[in-house]
């Protein structure tokens, strides 16, 4: 739907305007937590390399967004190269969205 690909282009804009390499976005499948009210959640993953405090930047950005996105779990592992950019990123961030339309396209 519109909704579930405005969020991955949201993060996809989020993780490029922080710097990430190598980003995927994979949005999950909506699922409904209140009927009466079409509201959704989305579980989306985000994967990637960066570089000194960009992943920093990035969980600023989402923590900010309006309307809401939640860090579920996040990890960040720094890799000694002597290339920089190796740094691993990956998150799971929910997304909650009121639609009825959510799951259909």
């Amino acid at each position: 739907s519109q909704a579930l690909a405005a969020i991955q282009t949201t993060l996809r804009k989020l993780s490029s305007d922080s710097a990430f390499k190598k980003t995927t976005v994979t949005v999950g499948t909506p699922l409904l937590l209140d009927e009466a009210l079409d509201l959704y959640q989305v579980r989306i993953r985000v994967r990637g390399s960066y570089i000194s405090d960009s992943a920093l930047l990035f969980v600023a950005r989402v923590e900010d967004f309006r309307p809401t996105l939640s860090i579920e779990n996040m990890s960040m592992a720094v890799v000694p190269s002597r290339t920089p950019g190796h740094n691993r990123f990956n998150a799971d961030i929910l997304a909650y969205v009121i639609e009825s339309s959510v799951t259909s396209d």
